[in-house]
């Protein structure tokens, strides 16, 4: 296998999630987290500005809306919301990825 060729897929993937009631959904380039994007992010903790610069270039799309009128994710306007809502994003493709989301989804239809 050449890694090379897997690192320069452009593959993104839909997650689905729930916060503060409201349901959303959003698209992310998951093959763009790596072990060295997770520990930036959890370095630039102090720093709001960097790491919503970093979500921004792994969100390609979303169902968020602000009045009704679009509401991309970018930097900026990630710079415009919740933090907590931020950190949630990344908790939902982290359980997705890790196998959590399936185990939960399986033990609730059962």
């Amino acid at each position: 296998m050449d890694l090379q060729k897997v690192l320069e897929l452009d593959k993104t993937e839909r997650f689905d999630g729930e916060f503060e009631g409201h349901k959303f959904w959003f698209e992310a380039k998951s093959h763009k987290v790596t072990p060295a994007f997770h520990d930036a992010l959890v370095k630039a903790a102090n720093e709001p500005l960097v790491w919503t610069s970093q979500m921004a270039g792994i969100l390609t799309d979303w169902s968020i809306v602000l009045g009704g009128e679009a509401f991309p994710p970018t930097a900026e306007n990630l710079a415009k919301i919740p933090e907590d809502f931020i950190w949630e994003l990344f908790n939902i493709m982290a359980a997705s990825w890790s196998g959590d989301a399936k185990k939960q989804k399986a033990s609730a239809s059962a």
